[in-house]
């Protein structure tokens, strides 16, 4: 699969499974809806709005291939320069100066194979690229032999090869890799504003005065509860006098997730440790 450049990115909206919030991204959600449209072009029903431009881009398109596998039968349903039914190649993209001198470029297979239409507007191409991009298109398509079944789609992202918007949301997080600290948050037995909280802890985003220095936003620049050091999250989590003490009382009810706080040097080596502890 092509490089993803569809995923927006953002932390926020990724899946669980990569440790972030989950929220659906409505941009990425929309697209995987989009593609029904492109999929539903290929079933037996006679639908009105058949043979009119549909609203895909070509982005939507892009990932339509990458998620599916064509077969060719009688070249009826594909279409000769834009689908992948050439041992998995469009011949756009195998010949693109080619088709960019084509003069019919929404032909169907077996339409454009008849009386070698495709190559009208070809017979212009005059560079050594032209010619050798012509040539190997040709070689490939003497493998390719149409028969009486029908052309078919698979949908590579399910089980059943059919089409389903929840596999093309989550097509579009391939390559992404997965936070597994952050992950675990999402599995903590307790409250949502706890693994919240936590979430932010991790990656150093709660708003604590060193990150407010670093904007110049007002703050006060000594912890408030100890009003001895600088506030961090590191101090106000592990180092403050004052959380030393509450981890030192929790030494009765667990003693050793509290001589992990007692004895950890970053807020990662602690929740690394944290993690190994049994309930």
């Amino acid at each position: 699969m092509e490089e993803n450049v569809w995923s927006t990115g953002n932390n926020v909206v990724r899946q669980k499974k990569f440790g972030d919030l989950g929220i659906k991204d409505i941009a990425l959600f929309s697209r995987s809806l989009r593609l029904r449209w492109l999929w539903y072009e290929w079933d037996s029903l006679q639908r009105p709005w058949k043979g009119t431009p549909v609203p895909c881009d070509q982005i939507d398109r892009k990932l339509f291939a990458a998620c599916t596998e064509i077969t060719i039968g009688n070249g009826q349903a594909a279409l000769f320069w834009h689908d992948r039914w050439l041992l998995g190649n469009a011949p756009k993209d195998i010949a693109p100066e080619l088709f960019s001198l084509a003069w019919r470029k929404n032909l169907k297979v077996a339409e454009a194979l008849a009386g070698e239409r495709w190559m009208r507007g070809i017979q212009r191409m005059s560079t050594e690229t032209q010619i050798l991009q012509s040539i190997k298109l040709w070689e490939l398509m003497q493998t390719i032999q149409l028969s009486t079944s029908h052309d078919s789609i698979v949908w590579k992202r399910s089980n059943n090869g059919n089409y389903t918007a929840k596999s093309a949301y989550e097509a579009q997080f391939i390559g992404r890799i997965p936070q597994q600290q952050l992950e675990v948050v999402w599995k903590a037995k307790t409250e949502g504003k706890v693994k919240f909280y936590i979430w932010l802890l991790l990656q150093n985003r709660n708003w604590t005065t060193d990150r407010l220095a670093r904007r110049e936003w007002p703050h006060n620049p000594i912890c408030p509860l100890c009003d001895q050091a600088p506030e961090t999250a590191l101090h106000l989590l592990l180092r403050c006098p004052y959380a030393k003490e509450l981890w030192f009382s929790a030494r009765s009810i667990h003693q050793r997730m509290a001589d992990i706080a007692l004895t950890a040097t970053s807020i990662n080596m602690w929740w690394r440790k944290l993690n190994s502890v049994g309930p």
